[in-house]
């Protein structure tokens, strides 16, 4: 499964954390590094198992506690319709 995000979500990097901004419900969103990660990866192309093997590469983690992480944040940012899919 693929994650695109959502058209009208603006993203800053600030003080190197990254901030989400909702144009339709006029809402910031912060993240954390992995969360970030994660977000940047979230470009429709890239399946679950794509994402989290690049978090695994990128924080030298194993690939299943990976997935696990991927997953709870792809879960979240689906909830705050903040990606489609």
């Amino acid at each position: 499964m693929n994650f695109p995000l959502r058209a009208n979500v603006r993203t800053r990097l600030v003080d190197g954390e990254i901030l989400l901004l909702d144009d339709e419900t006029v809402y910031v969103h912060e993240l954390n590094e992995t969360g970030g990660f994660v977000w940047n990866l979230c470009d429709g192309k890239l399946s679950t198992n794509e994402i989290a093997q690049r978090f695994s590469d990128e924080f030298e983690v194993d690939v299943v506690l990976a997935t696990n992480d991927v997953i709870h944040v792809v879960e979240q940012l689906r909830q705050l319709q903040l990606i489609t899919n």
